[in-house]
């Protein structure tokens, strides 16, 4: 009888002492919006409500798209990384019936990924407990931790020192962060991408078919029905890149968007017959100089959607 009050005990103190920790980091959480693990989604999640036009995607919507070239209260919402899944879900939580742009960044690779289970949303699992919007994607998504249910500080894993090392030095002033990371380029960063480019020079070999997999197709329907009811202009398109090696999917990537009614424009080969490497980092990122010209061109390609 002894040993299982005292199994009581111990469970109650464990779930106690859980909350305690949950609530502490809550208080740091809510402080803090600088940063790529917490800061950025705390910032989005601040602001998502009052900005007009909203830039989504991965690491080559961070780094090519400067919102400040777009005029209207703009933010850039690219995360290295992310795919899909994270995009459709923080979109979702947009305000219902507000006038809104959309603006997606999508990579035919990512879309067409065979083996894609939404692992991304993973990094959401901070909010688990905080937005009612992600907690149910990341449930249907089973990308869910089953103890976060009765431990809540598991929101947390992983990210305790980041938030920390944010809440007590901030990197940058987040009032003046716009969601863009330009990356700056050097002589030695042009070298190791010369040497790269020689030893990469081989075509690569195309798929014989390009399939978006079920969970990019759910993700897809879900993000147009969701702009559709909810007064959201959506706009998708892909980014750059240094030379394109296949076009099979870029054309299956087309037929994917157009069968969807999503209006799109491949970028693809916006710089094919530009060799400087002066506006590159990498066969899929543009340097900062690359990116701003970019950026330049976009918001005047696309003044009359954004009206």
């Amino acid at each position: 009888m002894k040993s299982f009050k005292l199994f009581i005990i111990v469970i109650l103190s464990i779930f106690i002492l859980d909350k305690i920790v949950f609530f502490c980091l809550l208080q740091v959480d809510k402080r803090v919006f600088v940063g790529e693990g917490v800061g950025k989604l705390n910032q989005f999640l601040k602001l998502k409500d009052t900005t007009e036009i909203i830039f989504f995607g991965n690491s080559r919507t961070n780094h090519h798209i400067n919102p400040k070239m777009f005029g209207k209260s703009s933010y850039n919402m690219g995360v290295n990384g992310r795919k899909m899944a994270f995009s459709a879900t923080l979109i979702q939580t947009l305000p219902k019936n507000k006038k809104q742009f959309v603006v997606l960044q999508l990579d035919p690779n990512n879309v067409f990924e065979k083996d894609y289970a939404g692992d991304d949303m993973d990094a959401l699992l901070v909010k688990y407990h905080q937005n009612r919007i992600i907690r149910k994607k990341l449930i249907e998504m089973s990308r869910n931790n089953y103890f976060s249910s009765v431990m809540w500080s598991l929101d947390y894993n992983g990210l305790v020192l980041s938030l920390l090392r944010n809440f007590v030095k901030p990197k940058y002033n987040y009032k003046k962060y716009n969601g863009y990371d330009p990356i700056k380029n050097n002589k030695a960063q042009k070298a190791i991408f010369l040497k790269k480019l020689k030893r990469n020079g081989r075509k690569n070999k195309c798929e014989e078919t390009y399939q978006a997999s079920d969970i990019n197709n759910t993700c897809l329907d879900e993000i147009v029905a969701f702009c559709k009811v909810n007064n959201k202009a959506l706009i998708v398109f892909t980014s750059p890149v240094y030379k394109d090696k296949c076009k099979k999917d870029n054309t299956a990537m087309k037929q994917l968007m157009e069968s969807k009614g999503i209006k799109y424009y491949d970028f693809t080969d916006f710089y094919a017959k530009n060799d400087n490497l002066d506006y590159w980092k990498d066969e899929e990122h543009l340097s900062k100089i690359g990116a701003e010209e970019f950026s330049v061109y976009l918001a005047d390609f696309l003044k009359n959607d954004l009206k």
